[in-house]
């Protein structure tokens, strides 16, 4: 049954693929904790963002301010 769907010349190829899935977890960890960490800051600082932006856009619409 094995055969059928995992052929027996590749089971090196696979062993490697999953020592480099076991070796490369640290790493990966460490990226999407990182990507988090950047996803959690810009949504911290959105709100931030729409006030300079909105006060960007009034300063444009009033000519005194200019």
């Amino acid at each position: 049954m094995i055969g059928e769907y995992a052929h027996w010349d590749l089971w090196p190829a696979y062993g490697c693929v999953i020592l480099v899935w076991i070796v490369t977890s640290p790493f990966r960890d460490v990226i999407l904790a990182y990507i988090l960490q950047v996803w959690l800051f810009i949504g911290m600082n959105r709100s931030k963002c729409y006030e300079c932006a909105a006060l960007y856009r009034g300063v444009l619409r009033d000519s005194e301010q200019r």
